[in-house]
Order: structure tokens, then C-alpha cells, then sequence
């Protein structure tokens, strides 16, 4: 689906759209991916992070300033 959009785009590189696509690929909580490129490492712990709720993340940075 991403690769069609990014494909119909004009001006977007061709020569993204592939790891656009690999990076959504090892985007997952639940299936434990280990995405290779900094790109996908990227979207991968947004999608940990976004997983965790805000109320988790909030925590942590309160326990941290505290400690």
C-alpha cells in the first residue's frame, strides 16, 4: 500500500520507496522484529513508544527526574 502512494507521488525518489517499505515491514510490537537499517530502527521504537502510552512515557521521565 505505502510503495503504491509513495510510487503515485510526484517527486518523491524512487530510490526511497523500497526502504519506506522495509522500514513498515519491521514495524511491529507484538511480532519481536529486528529492523537492520537506522530507518527502520527508527519507526520500530516510535511504534514501541506509541505502544507504551503516554502515561508510561510520562512516568519514566518523572522516576528519572527524581532519581
Amino acid at each position: 500500500m505505502a510503495t503504491d502512494i509513495l510510487d503515485n507521488m510526484d517527486g518523491y525518489p524512487k530510490n526511497k520507496i523500497a526502504g519506506v517499505a522495509y522500514a513498515i515491514s519491521k514495524c511491529s510490537f507484538s511480532r519481536n522484529t529486528k529492523p537492520r537499517t537506522i530507518e527502520a530502527k527508527i519507526v520500530h521504537d516510535a511504534d514501541l513508544l506509541e505502544a507504551t502510552g503516554a502515561v508510561s512515557i510520562m512516568r519514566t521521565f518523572s522516576s528519572s527526574v527524581i532519581m
